[in-house]
């Protein structure tokens, strides 16, 4: 700002505007802008200080080269940068939006971008990491004020955490998704095929973000405290709705369930040990390598998110399962896992009772995906969008 202050003196004092001597304020240099003649050098001058004068005087100067313009008295604009975009290129990437990752490994990504004819474009769409796409909606507000109520309508979401991310990796996360669906042969939302072009080439999905925050050694180096404590994860509302599912989680269920409904009196360490011997064999057959590399990407988006949520220690840990994932180490003594288990042989039994007791209300349900449907375009309705990701992301909670 003062050296666009001090080119405007020095050049009012060139041109004989202002006297040598004088050392003008603010109020006084607004002054002696209009005094200037509509010279082209004068323009190029004006554009600067509209750019990087302080806040009165860039507008001052945005005011008298807009009345130069409309009586002709100089040329017309030039293309400045943003018109040179909207006449030779494509889309251009504005900001992302990332939710936590549910029990079922889904998550909101909100992609906003602006293109030739439409400044601002936001596509959202919900992903599954072992589907693909499941639902996408794209708004269109027509200024900035509806785009950023928009952004903010998301934000406010009460079952929604949302932090910002580099578009490059909002976009590759939604090609990833894209693909997923294609390699499954899943249908894809209409509404994301018709604005896909819009994203750009194909990209691979780039390492997570929480890299970018934290080291992975520094994590190494206290990994055996953190993994102590790892079961408060669990407890993060975000992570509410992480469970094990499946074949080998129901079959567990009903093994303990026969143990318990047995005529048979076995000693109590006996049980202790059927238990056991039952839990580690669920997580041998639930996590496979597939499923290990999986869940261990899970962790690590969620790592993120505690980090940008001011929750550093909860991120570490995150990281710290990640890694031990990644690695060929038992998993039964781990507290994570050991009240992951719980939590989802638990859920597991009520789900059963509830199928044998259909009068009982089980305090419990599962995420709902549902967006509204949509036409392309569409005016912008900020407050819209609430309704559909609330019900997308609907977490397993007590009632």
């Amino acid at each position: 700002m003062e050296e666009a202050v001090a080119l405007l003196v020095a050049e009012l004092k060139r041109q004989g505007i202002m006297p040598p001597a004088e050392e003008p304020g603010e109020a006084q240099l607004v002054g002696y802008l209009a005094l200037l003649p509509p010279q082209e050098a004068n323009v190029q001058l004006l554009t600067t200080l509209a750019e990087t004068a302080p806040k009165r005087l860039a507008k001052e100067a945005r005011r008298l080269l807009h009345r130069w313009r409309s009586q002709g008295l100089v040329g017309p604009e030039p293309a400045v940068a943003g018109a040179r975009w909207r006449l030779e290129s494509g889309p251009r990437p504005l900001e992302a939006l990332l939710s936590q990752v549910d029990g079922e490994g889904g998550r909101l990504v909100v992609y906003s971008f602006s293109r030739p004819a439409h400044p601002y474009v936001v596509l959202t769409a919900i992903g599954l990491d072992t589907q693909g796409l499941v639902q996408a909606e794209v708004y269109e507000p027509t200024n900035r004020r509806s785009y950023q109520n928009l952004l903010q309508a998301l934000r406010s979401l009460e079952d929604l955490t949302l932090v910002a991310a580099a578009p490059h990796y909002g976009r590759a996360l939604l090609q990833h998704y894209y693909r997923l669906s294609r390699e499954q042969h899943r249908p894809v939302p209409r509404d994301f095929e018709l604005y896909r072009p819009s994203l750009g080439e194909d990209e691979p999905l780039p390492p997570p973000l929480i890299y970018t925050r934290l080291s992975a050694d520094e994590v190494r180096a206290g990994r055996h405290l953190l993994l102590a404590h790892s079961a408060e994860l669990l407890a993060e509302e975000e992570m509410e709705s992480w469970l094990l599912s499946g074949p080998p989680v129901e079959e567990a269920a009903a093994r303990l369930q026969d143990r318990d409904r047995s005529p048979l009196i076995i000693s109590q360490h006996a049980q202790e040990e059927l238990a056991q011997r039952t839990r580690q064999q669920l997580l041998e057959a639930v996590f496979q390598p597939g499923f290990r590399r999986l869940f261990a990407r899970r962790l690590e988006e969620m790592a993120y998110v505690f980090w940008e949520t001011e929750r550093a220690l909860r991120a570490r840990q995150a990281v710290a399962l990640a890694q031990v994932l990644q690695e060929e180490t038992t998993l039964l003594f781990i507290p994570f896992f050991q009240k992951l288990v719980e939590r989802s042989l638990a859920y597991a039994t009520a789900q059963e009772e509830k199928k044998t007791a259909p009068s009982r209300r089980h305090g419990l349900y599962l995420p709902n995906w549902s967006f509204s449907p949509f036409t392309v375009p569409r005016p912008p309705r900020a407050a819209e969008p609430a309704q559909g990701a609330r019900e997308a992301f609907r977490r397993l909670r007590p009632r």
